[in-house]
């Protein structure tokens, strides 16, 4: 019988094994009558019965009463169904790793080991799922993980040391979750509709729900050759379209990243100079682009941590009957490593090979920059194509070409920024470097993309 891994973010809690993510459930639990629905199921309906919902039981995890508890005594017994939900949907009978946010306290990992040893779970080893990001991200230096949980972002501080990597503390930033930032895209989805189509989907119960669910799908659908996202809601009566400015949408998330920004920037000196997020962090519209000045990020896809876990079993199992949280691990090769499936990373000394440009990378080479700003014919939008808003600029702001030689940006007499220096005609292109169209305008950051 294979070891299974579960891997607590309460955002989409994973359970995995050798074969990959065998399950995915999200914090939320519903109650309906007698029953208790648990992950994705409890999700969907959320919105429909608010007073019923639960979706703060892991990130409040504790013995204490709950005031309104609909018969259940405290957060612990939602959190013990949900291991039982876990145990069902995962095909859990044995054994497994518990990878933990290190915000957990010591009380919330007794409260956890102890529910689980209740259940048809067998923890035989606990480590910090910060400390496997990093592991997992082939990291060999000090660096931050930012973890995007349901209600805050936490993030990990790794210390490298003599071919260890240790999981040194965390700050928590409450508030900028990933509900947190679900509430302001559905606020300005709702003023959209409102605004355009006299539609007002939160003031019915079943409407908000569908708003909540079809958000994914359309933030799905953000390409840097549209400017506007459209969102479609059908009711019982109508369908209900409307279009929802992208810059609009990032402009409203910027409060929240710069709540974390903020967080981050006295730790981005030269002891923490490499970032590793998560996907739902890195996914955000525009949040890549908010970032302040690093020396590499890396983003993980989803299953490096189970991985990473099950890559290093021997060092997190504890023997005995008692478990502690492993905290450090040993890193295999030097500073050169290749790290995680799918990352992004920048590195000086390399050559870039792609753009990234409001949070998505496109793949140098024969580009065309254009403003849309000035198109006359309602074309510029192609594969080859990168639009950016740049006012009374001229329609063909540049153009990137790829040789042997590197990757380099013709701009002819038209002056651009450089990394805040003013240039014109042909440039080379170095990794890390910034460019801009107007000295507020957009920012194109050279990246170099790695699929190991």
């Amino acid at each position: 019988m294979s070891l299974k891994i579960i891997e607590l973010n309460d955002a989409g809690i994973k359970v995995g094994d050798r074969g990959g993510i065998v399950a995915h459930s999200p914090g939320f639990a519903l109650v309906v009558g007698s029953e208790l629905l648990l992950g994705e199921r409890a999700e969907k309906q959320a919105r429909l019965q608010p007073t019923k919902s639960y979706n703060k039981y892991w990130y409040e995890l504790s013995m204490e009463p709950l005031n309104h508890g609909n018969h259940l005594r405290h957060t612990a017994d939602i959190a013990f169904a949900h291991l039982l939900h876990l145990a069902e949907i995962g095909e859990i009978e044995s054994d497994v790793l518990l990878a933990v946010p290190g915000s957990f306290s010591s009380q919330q990992l007794a409260i956890l080991l102890g529910l689980a040893k209740q259940s048809p779970i067998n923890p035989i080893g606990v480590v910090d799922s910060g400390l496997v990001a990093g592991i997992a991200a082939g990291i060999c230096e000090s660096s931050l993980f930012i973890d995007l949980q349901l209600h805050q972002i936490v993030v990990t501080k790794l210390n490298f040391s003599n071919g260890l990597l240790t999981s040194e503390s965390v700050v928590q930033i409450p508030g900028v979750g990933s509900q947190n930032f679900i509430n302001l895209m559905m606020q300005k989805a709702t003023d959209s509709f409102i605004e355009q189509c006299r539609f007002n989907p939160q003031h019915n119960a079943e409407y908000e729900q569908l708003l909540y669910s079809q958000l994914p799908l359309w933030l799905s659908q953000y390409d840097d050759s549209q400017t506007n996202l459209m969102l479609e809601l059908k009711t019982s009566d109508a369908l209900h379209v409307a279009k929802m400015p992208k810059e609009g949408l990032i402009a409203s998330l910027q409060s929240h990243y710069k709540k974390i920004n903020q967080e981050l920037e006295p730790l981005l000196s030269d002891q923490y100079s490499t970032l590793i997020l998560n996907k739902g962090l890195a996914s955000l519209p525009g949040y890549m682009a908010s970032l302040p000045e690093f020396k590499s990020i890396k983003v993980l896809q989803g299953h490096e941590i189970i991985e990473a876990c099950l890559d290093h079993v021997d060092r997190i199992v504890t023997p005995g009957e008692e478990i502690h949280l492993v905290r450090s691990l040993p890193v295999a090769g030097g500073s050169n490593s290749t790290g995680a499936h799918g990352q992004i990373e920048l590195d000086g000394g390399e050559a870039p090979t792609h753009l990234v440009y409001r949070s998505r990378a496109v793949a140098l080479g024969d580009i065309q920059i254009r403003n849309p700003d000035n198109e006359k014919d309602g074309s510029g939008t192609s594969s080859k194509t990168i639009n950016i808003s740049a006012g009374d600029l001229p329609t063909l702001l540049g153009e990137t070409h790829v040789n042997s030689s590197g990757a380099f940006i013709e701009s002819g007499e038209l002056e651009f920024y450089l990394n805040s220096k003013p240039v014109k005609g042909l440039q080379k292109i170095s990794l890390g470097d910034q460019i801009q169209f107007g000295i507020q305008g957009d920012v194109l950051t050279a990246i170099q993309v790695q699929n190991v």
